[in-house]
């Protein structure tokens, strides 16, 4: 018997065949929710601290290196509220950021909890949609938001 395919392995390195959203999509469609969810938010996660990064002043001290390892060791929450106080980001985008945060962690966290009711913890397929739906509007603002950024160089509100 041959053996079967590692799938998204290339030169035994994990890696993304498609796009993490669309990634995320296919997951979820293929019963595998808490992958589906997690690379959302990792990938919110990044869209973040990419933003953090473009919104960099030219006039900052320190290596680009030293402030990207900074930036991309910053979780989801802590970047976002590093924009939001500085300016860079809209009370709306924060506000949908912290819900986003809020329903991922509900939906997690109700996977491990004991049921005394049930037998085995779960959660509806109707609040896992809600907050994956949650997490690709996200996505979406946030890809605009740094599309615009990349391309026009401003750093103004999203």
């Amino acid at each position: 018997m041959s053996p079967r395919r590692q799938r998204n392995v290339k030169n035994a390195r994990i890696q993304f065949e498609l796009y993490p959203p669309d990634h995320a999509e296919a997951a979820r469609r293929a019963g595998y929710y808490v992958e589906a969810i997690q690379v959302l938010h990792s990938w919110i996660e990044a869209k973040l601290q990419e933003w953090l990064m473009l919104s960099r002043h030219g006039n900052a001290r320190g290596s680009l290196q030293t402030v990207w390892e900074t930036a991309v060791g910053m979780p989801l929450l802590q970047v976002a509220k590093a924009l939001f106080v500085t300016g860079k980001m809209s009370k709306r985008t924060f506000d949908a950021v912290c819900r986003f945060n809020a329903k991922r962690n509900q939906v997690i966290h109700k996977l491990f909890y004991e049921a005394y009711d049930s037998p085995a913890p779960s959660i509806s397929m109707a609040e896992y949609s809600a907050a994956f739906e949650i997490g690709i509007r996200l996505g979406q603002r946030l890809e605009s938001q740094l599309s615009r950024l990349a391309t026009r160089g401003a750093s103004g509100k999203g």
